[in-house]
């Protein structure tokens, strides 16, 4: 089921106008009203902000769609990701709006210090209509584009070519504006941009920016202190990333279905990372003492095929692992979900307690179940439950009777667990990961309508 983009940014646009509030699209425009190929980016008067919620989340719902996400990047930034319910490719319509134009300082790191290159009501005051939506005046586009370039230093040929292509449309009005950012070199700018000259902007991004130093500011005030703080707190409570696990016996499937995840998922977060087992702050026990080489757990052909481990040794690694478990998720896994990250794990440590013998725990039942309380649970949990048989005629690493055992304690687990789904992989893999993909978007979505009503 794919977004119709045109009812949803048409119910929005007309929303906004309903309400009185002003807005001008800079960026994602151009295949509207059929799609849009990465991001919208819209200008929006500063009232109108607080209102976006209540305006996305009905607009969501009319459409049979999920607000997936609301970022929030500074005051007056904010960031919406609109999903369809289920997904047969990577899809999602992301929204930016901002109320200014401004741009962090690289050189004075921090999050009061930046560049104010358009206020609100210059972004605004230029605006055209088009067919349903309002989008920039030329110049206004070709400044906003040229001043992005300039700061990221990703200037390309694509996004040389869209500038050049805006200066010349409309040179007079584009020379203008050149003249108040750039009084000293923009007769240089409008040289290269009239002979196609990239080289000379990838030569000169340093000299441009310094002139603009100008439109420092630092923004150190008491108000956006406290704004910061809980723009700050907000993120950490509700990160937009998301965990999810993937346990179930060899043969059930895990692997491909983790993978077929991230890539249908690929557009509706901002990066991925694909873990095994555990978050892997730590080496292998072995490779940290330099003992052996390290292995790849993941492509083990034999779990089963050693020796059971004397039981201090085991309760060593036990121990070792514990803590990667622990502090290896707040150091390398939480971080990722505040920054907008999918991470899925092949296995967790959930599985121990159905196969201690794969990890070398030579431990009773009881001490493995005793650090449950402390280890961090994934937001998903997704235990595939698939017939021994199955599994058997896919991978035949374990033996038959093995698969059999596994599958039941797999069950029983199932059922202890919160935010855990045990979901049948027998026959129709794409009916399976269409299952699993509603289950994570609809676990998201209701994390960020319950973040929104507690704000």
């Amino acid at each position: 089921m794919d977004l119709n983009i045109h009812k949803i940014t048409s119910q929005l646009f007309g929303e906004l106008e309903e309400r009185g509030f002003s807005y001008c699209i800079y960026n994602g425009y151009e295949n509207l009203p059929e799609e849009v190929k990465n991001d919208l980016d819209i200008a929006i008067e500063p009232s109108a902000l607080k209102h976006l919620d209540e305006i996305l989340l009905n607009i969501s719902r009319e459409n049979n769609a999920y607000l997936l996400h609301k970022i929030w990047h500074d005051a007056g930034k904010v960031a919406y990701i609109i999903s369809p319910r289920e997904l047969t490719h990577p899809e999602r319509l992301q929204l930016d709006f901002f109320s200014e134009f401004s741009i962090k300082d690289r050189l004075r790191r921090g999050p009061f210090n930046r560049y104010l290159l358009m206020k609100g009501e210059e972004l605004l005051k230029k605006r055209i209509k088009k067919d349903y939506y309002y989008i920039p005046s030329t110049d206004m586009e070709f400044i906003m584009k040229l001043l992005r370039r300039i700061f990221k230093g990703d200037f390309d040929r694509d996004r040389f070519s869209r500038i050049r292509e805006l200066f010349i449309r409309d040179r007079e009005a584009s020379q203008e504006i050149l003249r108040k950012y750039f009084s000293e070199n923009y007769r240089e700018i409008s040289r290269a941009l009239e002979n196609d000259d990239l080289q000379w902007f990838l030569e000169n991004e340093k000299t441009l920016r310094k002139e603009l130093k100008r439109f420092r500011r630092h923004y150190f005030t008491l108000g956006r202190v406290l704004l910061s703080i809980k723009r700050f707190l907000y993120r950490i409570k509700h990160p937009v990333g998301m965990t999810v696990a993937f346990l179930g016996p060899d043969g059930s499937g895990k692997s491909t279905l983790a993978k077929e995840t991230m890539r249908l998922l690929s557009r509706s977060f901002h990066g991925q990372k694909l873990f095994y087992w555990r978050p892997g702050l730590l080496k292998q026990p072995g490779v940290a003492f330099r003992l052996r080489e390290e292995i790849n757990l993941g492509t083990n052909p034999d779990p089963h095929g050693h020796e059971p481990e004397h039981p201090l040794k085991s309760l060593f690694r036990f121990l070792y692992y514990l803590i990667d478990f622990t502090l290896g998720y707040w150091l390398k896994v939480w971080p990722l979900k505040v920054k907008k990250h999918l991470c899925v794990f092949d296995r967790y440590y959930y599985d121990v307690l159905v196969d201690p013998f794969r990890y070398n725990f030579s431990l009773p039942e009881w001490l493995l179940k005793l650090p449950l309380p402390v280890i961090p649970t994934p937001d998903l949990i997704i235990i595939l439950d698939v017939s021994p048989y199955k599994s058997f005629q896919r991978k035949q690493e374990l033996p038959l009777k093995e698969l059999m055992k596994q599958r039941k304690q797999f069950q029983k687990v199932a059922g202890t667990l919160p935010n855990c789904f045990l979901i049948e992989n027998n026959d129709n893999l794409s009916e399976t990961l269409g299952i699993i993909i509603s289950k994570i978007i609809r676990v998201k979505s209701r994390r960020t309508l319950s973040a929104i009503i507690k704000k």
